[in-house]
């Protein structure tokens, strides 16, 4: 009985594993890297890209690609492994020239009436150039509105308000994506029985506002947000009435430092009223010590 021989059978590889790579904002990209896990069997790699793209180096498991003026809309990616037995079916990597929707818009989703403006952010999105950022229900935006953020002013806002946002590029724009933003009647903070509110921090609407040291030996500062150029008055009283202090100032962007000297003005409790532009205000007690 002679010995048995062993027998080898050969077949063409498996399909490759994912591709990995960027698959959307790919507008105009140059040495774009894609590439995948080595295939047990496989001997080469066959790799296509779209029309207008161009592969300008290959590693086998790897390419680095570049989009040309000609690839501004969809299309896909495909390898296939290789051995002597044939080619494996083809593993394929949809692409975009424009931007992937952004992801979820960060904010309050309620504000005040009275709300003079809100900051919202989105995270970047890879490709995009700039974005585009929407908004209605009576709202409007403030400064600029091609960037990962946005203020929205609220003071002529009503029932809902939808702020939207698109990712742009060269070659297009991504789909919107939109937050719904409730306007609430009234939700001004409100003092407690003692004239204080919580911490000696609340809210001209969107704007948060702190004044302290409260007691103070002689300096007052007020933190405050603002939108630019937004007008505000500051008025400081006794419990008589008798005006202490009474100051315009125009507020610049974001945060505001408002600082007071009361230095000469007598021990007491006082009052300081803070109007902005509009008419919204809120008051709030100190100590002078």
């Amino acid at each position: 009985q002679g010995a048995s021989a062993t027998i080898v059978v050969q077949s063409k590889p498996n399909a490759p594993g994912p591709i990995s790579g960027p698959a959307n904002g790919v507008c105009h990209a140059t040495n774009q890297v894609y590439s995948i896990a080595a295939v047990p069997g496989a001997t080469s790699y066959t790799w296509t890209v779209p029309a207008g793209a161009t592969i300008t180096s290959n590693s086998g498991t790897g390419i680095h690609v570049t989009f040309g003026n000609g690839f501004s809309g969809t299309g896909s990616i495909s390898v296939k492994a290789n051995n002597s037995c044939g080619s494996s079916v083809a593993t394929v990597l949809p692409v975009s020239a424009v931007p992937l929707q952004p992801g979820n818009i960060s904010g309050a989703s309620t504000a005040c009436k009275v709300r003079i403006a809100g900051v919202y952010s989105i995270a970047a999105v890879g490709g995009a150039t700039s974005y585009s950022w929407s908004v209605t229900g009576g709202a409007t935006l403030v400064g600029s509105t091609t960037g990962t953020s946005v203020t929205v002013n609220f003071a002529h806002a009503s029932g809902t308000v939808y702020l939207a946002v698109k990712a742009v590029n060269a070659c297009g724009t991504s789909t919107s994506n939109t937050v719904a933003i409730t306007m609430l009647a009234n939700c001004a903070a409100k003092m407690d029985d003692s004239g204080f509110s919580d911490d000696s921090v609340s809210e001209i609407t969107e704007l948060k506002l702190k004044v302290y040291p409260n007691p103070t030996a002689g300096q007052l500062k007020v933190d405050f947000t603002a939108v630019d150029g937004q007008k505000f008055t500051f008025i400081i009283t006794d419990l008589l009435g008798s005006v202490v202090i009474n100051e315009n100032y125009s507020a610049a962007e974001g945060e505001n430092l408002k600082e007071f000297d009361l230095g000469r003005v007598a021990k007491g409790v006082y009052i300081i009223k803070i109007q902005a532009e509009g008419g919204e205000e809120k008051v709030l007690k100190f100590v002078k010590q």
